[in-house]
């Protein structure tokens, strides 16, 4: 099967790449409350998902400017001990804060994966149903205000979205704990937002579009 062709990128959304980057970094170290937690989905949203690639904007531009080897990102995988009855969230993200999941009867372990696995693996799995990088921030950008505000669960991922709801509301046994003052689903934002910015590759990209480099 042929590989999907990378559209080349103008100066403007290359530039934009790195505003928003910028807008992602200051708000990751914003006072911790719901509202900026939800913030940091509009930012992940525009860099990670839209744009296409498995890894949206920053994919395309990656392979825009020709980088020998994969974007990487730092960050935790989550597994279950017990598929049935179990619940774990990544974690992770950077130093500063919390590196471990939790959950119960489940874990996570630190790994590196390329820009692709990141955003379409595993963030949190509760009882058989998971949802990915990419989905938690779709869940909070389109539904809970971080670009659009849309309570509706009718489309394809409706059941995740939904379970999503039920971890925040309690309906789903969560542990109780606060994660630098966040409940565990916004800590996981918190985290994607944490991995990106704290990527090994991150700087180089970003001295690219800037010019720095030639």
């Amino acid at each position: 099967m042929d590989r999907p062709v990378i559209q080349q990128m103008n100066d403007l959304e290359l530039r934009m790449i790195k505003a928003h980057f910028e807008s992602l970094e200051r708000q990751f170290w914003s006072p911790t409350n719901e509202e900026n937690t939800i913030l940091l989905s509009g930012h992940l949203r525009f860099l990670l998902v839209d744009g296409g690639g498995g890894g949206g904007r920053v994919h395309r531009a990656w392979k825009h400017y020709k980088f020998q080897g994969p974007f990487l990102i730092n960050t935790f995988r989550p597994y279950l001990d017990d598929e049935e009855d179990g619940l774990t969230f990544s974690g992770g993200g950077g130093p500063g804060f919390v590196d471990l999941a939790v959950g119960f009867k489940g874990a996570a372990k630190p790994v590196t994966l390329n820009l692709r696995d990141f955003v379409k693996g595993n963030r949190i799995i509760s009882r058989g149903t998971s949802v990915s990088t990419e989905e938690v921030i779709q869940y909070f950008a389109n539904k809970m205000g971080g670009v659009h505000f849309d309570q509706s669960r009718k489309n394809s991922l409706a059941r995740k979205y939904l379970l999503l709801d039920r971890l925040l509301s309690g309906e789903e046994r969560v542990p109780d704990v606060r994660l630098n003052d966040r409940h565990p689903v916004h800590h996981e934002m918190f985290c994607i937002a944490g991995a990106l910015l704290n990527s090994p590759s991150i700087s180089k990209l970003l001295a690219k579009i800037s010019g720095y480099v030639q």
